[in-house]
C-alpha cells in the first residue's frame, strides 16, 4: 500500500510539475501575443494621426483656396475629396476603438462619421450619392451591431473603408 501511495504521489507531483511547465509556456506565448498586438496597435494609431494630419491640412488649404489634388496641377481640391478622406480617418478610428475595447467612443465614433457621409451627399452629385446612401445604410448596421455587441463591426468597417477608397476621386 505504502508503494502505491509513493508511486501515486510522485505521479501526481510530475504532473503537477508538466503543468506549471505547459502555464509557463502558456505565459510566455500570451505575452508574445500581447507584445505583438501592441505593435500593431501602435501601428495603426500612428496611421490614424498621419491621416487626421493630413485631412487637417487639406482642410486648411481648402479654406486657403491652394490646395491641389492629389497628383493633379489643377488649383484646387474639391469639398467631397476632403469630406472622403476624412471619412476614413473616422472609420480607422473606430476600428482603433473596438481594439481598445472602447465601445462608447467608437460609437460615438461612428456617429461622427455618419455625419461626415451625410455632408459628403451633397457635394457628391447624381453619380455618387446612391453609392453613399448605401455606405450610411451599411454604417448604420454597423452601428446597430455595435450598440448590440453583435459581431462583425469591424468586417463592415472594413468594407465601408474599401468601398470609400473606390469611390474617392481621383484628380
Amino acid at each position: 500500500m505504502l508503494i502505491l501511495l509513493t508511486v501515486t504521489a510522485v505521479s501526481y507531483s510530475v504532473v503537477v510539475w508538466a503543468m506549471g511547465q505547459e502555464v509557463v509556456g502558456l505565459r510566455a506565448r500570451w505575452e508574445e501575443f500581447q507584445s505583438t498586438l501592441q505593435a500593431d496597435l501602435d501601428s495603426v494609431r500612428q496611421q490614424v494621426a498621419d491621416v487626421e494630419r493630413l485631412v487637417r491640412t487639406l482642410e486648411t488649404a481648402v479654406a486657403d483656396g491652394t490646395a491641389v489634388p492629389f497628383g493633379s496641377k489643377r488649383p484646387t481640391i474639391s469639398q467631397l475629396q476632403l469630406l472622403l478622406l476624412k471619412a476614413q480617418a473616422e472609420v480607422l478610428k473606430i476600428k482603433v476603438d473596438l481594439v481598445e475595447e472602447n465601445r462608447g467612443r467608437a460609437r460615438a465614433e461612428a456617429e461622427q462619421l455618419a455625419r461626415t457621409l451625410e455632408r459628403a451627399q451633397g457635394p457628391a452629385g447624381e453619380e455618387l450619392a446612391p453609392i453613399l446612401t448605401r455606405l450610411l445604410d451599411d454604417l448604420a448596421v454597423a452601428r446597430m451591431d455595435l450598440n448590440n455587441g453583435r459581431p462583425g463591426v469591424v468586417e463592415r468597417l472594413e468594407l465601408l473603408w474599401r468601398q470609400l477608397g473606390q469611390i474617392l476621386p481621383g484628380d
